[in-house]
């Protein structure tokens, strides 16, 4: 079990995937449009569109792989 020397924590990103099956932590998923993210990550690293997309398309399958080892199924959950 973690432990916060502070009760008052936000975890983001990959690392908050631990917490996904705890019942008391609150949790807050955002997700922006799949075109909007593909814009941005295209401005931001200065690429094509088309490259991002398949940046993207990746970044997704190996956040949903990662996800799949822990006691949840699904982002979502």
């Amino acid at each position: 079990m973690w432990r916060f020397k502070n009760k008052n924590v936000i975890v983001e990103g990959r690392s908050a995937f631990m917490l996904l099956d705890r019942k008391d932590v609150i949790k807050i998923f955002l997700n922006a449009p799949f075109e909007f993210r593909v814009k941005y990550v295209s401005e931001r690293r200065g690429i094509f569109i088309e490259e991002t997309r398949d940046d993207v398309i990746r970044s997704d399958k190996g956040k949903e792989t990662l996800v799949r080892g822990f006691p949840c199924k699904s982002p979502l959950d």
